[in-house]
């Protein structure tokens, strides 16, 4: 099996491989010489490691950039969010929509932390995981969020039976989370 370290002043990721890269981390060794973008050979096949500049992991599916991205906004937005109930929905909501509201809300604000700490946990346990935990944790956002504020401003109960989806997207990026640090060893 293949373990990933990081050398932050270098800003490299160092492979240390028993034969062949595991096709989960990207293929051969081959094609990380093809990869590489400095030109320089990343095999020392003596010591049997592979160096990857860490801009390669950086790609993956959600990276560190595009999760404190999301996390910003999705902040902006569970603020203004919660502001506006609290000023504006109280005198047009009854109290059971604006508690659905303030559900929403507060979801949505400890899960745009949570893109947060995943942002920073990738490059100490690496992106593969954690990309998936993050893309799942915006994705739950968006499903329970969005679902709830849509059913406190509408009324149509019938969204209420869409929110667990979200519900579930949540626990499944905590369990990525706590699989990826376990994994890491």
């Amino acid at each position: 099996m293949a373990r990933i370290h990081h050398a932050p002043a270098a800003d490299l990721w160092y492979l240390k491989k028993d034969a062949v890269l595991p096709t989960s981390v990207g293929g051969t060794a081959s094609r990380w010489k093809r990869r590489n973008r400095s030109g320089t050979n990343c095999i020392d096949r003596e010591r049997r490691t592979i160096t990857i500049p860490a801009d390669h992991f950086r790609e993956s599916l959600m990276s560190e950039r595009l999760l404190v991205i999301l996390a910003g906004i999705n902040m902006f937005i569970a603020v203004g969010a919660g502001a506006f109930g609290a000023h504006g929905l109280k005198q047009i909501l009854d109290a059971d929509m604006l508690a659905i509201w303030q559900t929403a809300v507060i979801y949505q604000m400890v899960h745009a932390l949570g893109m947060f700490a995943v942002a920073l946990l990738i490059p100490k346990f690496g992106p593969a995981i954690l990309g998936w935990a993050g893309s799942a944790m915006f994705i739950g956002i968006v499903i329970f969020s969005g679902s709830l504020y849509v059913l406190a401003l509408s009324g149509i109960r019938f969204l209420g039976a869409i929110t667990p989806i979200g519900g579930l997207a949540f626990l499944a990026a905590w369990l990525l989370v706590a699989w990826a640090a376990y994994k890491a060893q």
